[in-house]
């Protein structure tokens, strides 16, 4: 978030959450997709919860009618998507929200996942994590 005002007190407390700007955790998040598209083994974790990623496009925020309802006002009622190309990447997607996507202390609007990558969004923190079987 280098040189860029914070729109909210949120986002300046996840900038400085987020801390130093690093390189990827690991390597790139790449999951085996079923024929329709979703994920094989993909879970999303943050504060206490740990959420199986069952579709092909997963929709994040305090909206009822999002794939991950989030309890949280600093949140967006749709603040970001997760997602997966051709090859199986991860890639979350900012969707409009008012404070912002975070990944390596840099706001984002798409970014490729990596293993141990950790995402801020309104004063949640989630990772993207892979693991044996699923979907």
């Amino acid at each position: 978030m280098r040189d860029e005002t914070a729109c909210c007190g949120a986002c300046a407390h996840l900038a400085a959450v987020a801390g130093r700007e690093e390189a990827p955790a690991g390597p790139p998040l790449r999951f085996t997709l079923a024929p329709d598209g979703r994920p094989k083994g993909a879970w999303v974790v943050f504060k206490g919860r740990e959420v199986e990623l069952d579709r092909p496009v997963t929709v994040i925020g305090r909206a009822r009618g999002c794939d991950i309802v989030v309890d949280d006002d600093a949140l967006s009622r749709r603040t970001c998507s997760l997602s997966f190309d051709g090859d199986g990447h991860c890639i979350v997607t900012d969707l409009d929200s008012a404070c912002g996507v975070i990944v390596h202390d840099r706001k984002i609007q798409r970014a490729g996942l990596h293993a141990g990558d950790r995402v801020y969004v309104g004063s949640i923190v989630f990772v993207v994590e892979q693991r044996p079987g699923g979907g």
